[in-house]
């Protein structure tokens, strides 16, 4: 059973020694002539738990890239917006906020609109990550 607390390395460490055990029986005095075999045996399973654990890490690493991808596309997106916002913003324009009400923004009314886009990009800023991506 396996004990508490202990990580996969140290599963692994354990499996070494399990390994390396029954390696120095191999044509020792205490062969008893599959000595070999289980050698290999725990070799086998030794090198499972190693690519076990190289593949649960690469998984994560993955898994970390999809999100800072979709993180990176979010924000790229959102930036976007806003600025079309803000450069939509003129007078003459019509918001329509659906529900029979909408706005038709005056020369004042743009220019306030377009100050609060351009705080709100301000607000927003570069993102502070980048990420490259393969050709």
């Amino acid at each position: 059973m396996p004990e508490k607390n202990q990580t996969p390395t140290d599963h692994i460490m354990k499996q070494a020694q399990v390994f390396a055990s029954a390696w120095s029986l191999v044509g020792g005095v205490f062969d008893s002539g599959n000595a070999m075999a289980d050698a290999e045996e725990a070799k086998e399973e030794l090198r499972d738990m190693v690519d076990g654990l190289l593949q649960s890490h690469v998984e994560q690493i993955e898994g970390v890239a999809d999100a800072m991808e979709s993180l990176v596309d979010w924000h790229a997106n959102k930036i976007r917006q806003l600025q079309e916002l803000k450069d939509g913003a003129v007078a003459g324009t019509t918001i329509d906020f659906g529900s029979d009400c909408s706005v038709t923004l005056t020369e004042d009314m743009s220019k306030g609109m377009r100050a609060a886009l351009a705080i709100a990009l301000e607000f927003v800023g570069t993102l502070p990550i980048t990420l490259s991506r393969p050709a």
